[in-house]
């Protein structure tokens, strides 16, 4: 007969009993079983025989004794110490997977030792088997991601939109989970729901939504915290919010957005709301506004209240576009139009030239004329002001 990788514990009589038959018990092996806080540990009762062994076996708590072999039988490698199950609650609600600090963990023997676990799990995980019906998985693949989450701002008494942290097993056994629960804190200001169940198979993840719903204002946090039997101490995850006692919003019929050309203003109206039983002064200021737009809120600052929403007007003021008088140039540029200008004048110069000379003190004026209609002519090249662009505000 083989006894091998049990878990034993809470029995009124003997956790193992060898024996106590009509014939003669012998040949038999008793390996790698946990044998926990029964009244009797592993025994031998009626006839038996000399053969029997009883190897790394785990004894602990056993009220009567761990051990009461006859024939001056001795059992080897035996571990006396508290198995570090997950969850011991000695009843078949506990979770009897062990703890990364077991020592029953690498501590059982290979002889007649089972290729797989209770769950199906390969045997060993380790560099060698564990004692009892469950072989630990291991945690250093085992995680929860993201590291933390922050829910920003809440109004007090509403839920903010669920986040997600995902637990990963990326062993090769399935992991056993004992509880997924918010503690620590403002816990009641946090809740989660799950999709993990009692387990996560080997290489699969499953999803845990986090909604944070505060129950006052002011910084506000917590904890998530998964219980596996992966682990020495739960793996976790901080949570962090603020509660807020009043609500900012569009009024009924008010833009969120607006399209402006250079020069116009958009105008919101927003209504400030406190929270049941909030009632005080929230200050208001207006900030990140466009270039060259100028954002002023009236008033700026306002008496909330739990009962009735208090209006403001929030204006954002665009600039108006420039227009720019067109450079003079320089020489002029020759050609075209300009040329035939510039006969054209010098023609008529050269005919106020015959004049007599009673208009003599007239000429200077001509020429300044002339001067002036050809600086006239030569402008050109410059720019017109840019054409109006709109904004979205």
């Amino acid at each position: 007969e083989v006894i091998v990788n049990n878990t034993l514990f809470d029995n009124l009589s003997g956790a193992i009993v060898v024996g106590n038959d009509v014939s003669t018990d012998d040949y038999t092996a008793v390996n790698n079983n946990i044998a926990y806080n029964n009244t009797r540990g592993i025994s031998e009762e009626g006839t038996t025989g000399t053969h029997n062994v009883y190897q790394n076996n785990l004894v602990g708590q056993n009220s009567q004794g761990d051990w009461l072999l006859q024939n001056g039988l001795m059992p080897t490698g035996t571990v006396s110490a508290n198995p570090q199950f997950v969850n011991y609650t000695g009843d078949s609600k506990g979770d009897y997977h062990l703890k990364s600090t077991s020592p029953a963990i690498d501590a059982g023997t290979s002889n007649d030792a089972p290729a797989y676990d209770y769950d199906g799990n390969s045997r060993p995980q380790g560099s060698a088997w564990d004692m009892g019906a469950y072989e630990f998985a291991g945690s250093s693949s085992v995680s929860l991601s993201p590291a933390s989450l922050t829910f920003g701002s809440q109004t007090v008494g509403t839920a903010s939109a669920s986040q997600t942290v995902t637990l990963a097993n990326r062993t090769g056994a399935s992991l056993s989970i004992s509880s997924i629960a918010i503690s620590g804190g403002n816990s009641a200001d946090f809740s989660q729901s799950n999709t993990c169940g009692r387990s996560v198979a080997a290489g699969a993840s499953c999803s845990i939504a986090v909604t944070f719903q505060p129950t006052a204002a002011g910084a506000r946090s917590s904890t998530l915290a998964v219980t596996d039997n992966a682990s020495s101490a739960p793996l976790t995850v901080p949570l962090a919010g603020r509660g807020t006692d009043f609500s900012i919003s569009a009024a009924s019929g008010s833009p969120t957005s607006a399209t402006v050309a250079p020069g116009q203003t958009a105008t919101y109206t927003l209504e400030v709301t406190g929270t049941a039983g909030f009632s005080g002064t929230v200050e208001l200021a207006c900030e990140g506004a466009p270039q060259a737009a100028t954002c002023t809120v009236a008033p700026n600052s306002v008496a909330a209240n739990g009962t009735t929403p208090v209006s403001v007007e929030v204006k954002v003021a665009t600039t108006a576009s420039s227009r720019l008088s067109p450079p003079m140039r320089w020489p002029p540029a020759w050609g075209g139009p300009v040329l035939r200008l510039w006969f054209g004048w010098l023609f008529l110069f050269a005919m106020l030239a015959g004049a007599t000379l009673l208009r003599r003190r007239a000429w200077s004026g001509y020429a300044v004329v002339l001067l002036a209609m050809l600086l006239w002519s030569s402008c050109g090249g410059g720019g017109s002001a840019r054409p109006p662009s709109s904004s979205l505000l």
